[in-house]
C-alpha cells in the first residue's frame, strides 16, 4: 500500500477501553489526518461493522484492524479466528494489541 493510499485508509479499532481507544485514536488522527478511525467495543460489535449489518450497514471497509487481545468474556483469538475464516474479511491485515506478559500471548 503506498503512502498516499495508507493516509486515508480507514481502521477499524476494537477495544474495550475508552481510555485506550482514545489514545490510538488521537495517535491516528495525529499521524493520518486524512484517514478515518472508527472505533467498536467488543465482538459482536467488531463482526456487524466489518459484515455491514444492523447499525453498521453503511460501515466502510477497513483497511486495516487493530484489535485487542483479551476483549472481556472472550477466548483471546476468537474474534480473529472469526475474520481469518471468513472469505470476505480474511484480506483485512490484522493488528494485534495487547498489554499481556503471558508468554502464549507473546
Amino acid at each position: 500500500m503506498s503512502g498516499q493510499a495508507l493516509d486515508s485508509v480507514d481502521v477499524l479499532l476494537v477495544d474495550d477501553d475508552p481510555g485506550d481507544a482514545l489514545m490510538v485514536g488521537e495517535s491516528f488522527a495525529h499521524n493520518r489526518p486524512n484517514g478515518r478511525f472508527h472505533v467498536v467495543t467488543d465482538r459482536r460489535q467488531a463482526l456487524r461493522f466489518l459484515r455491514r449489518t444492523g447499525e453498521f450497514a453503511d460501515a466502510p471497509r477497513p483497511g486495516l484492524i487493530l484489535l485487542d487481545l483479551n476483549l472481556p468474556g472472550l477466548h483471546d483469538l476468537e474474534v480473529l479466528a472469526e475474520i481469518k475464516t471468513d472469505p470476505a474479511l480474511m484480506v483485512i491485515p490484522v493488528v494485534i494489541l495487547s498489554s499481556s506478559r503471558h508468554p502464549d500471548d507473546i
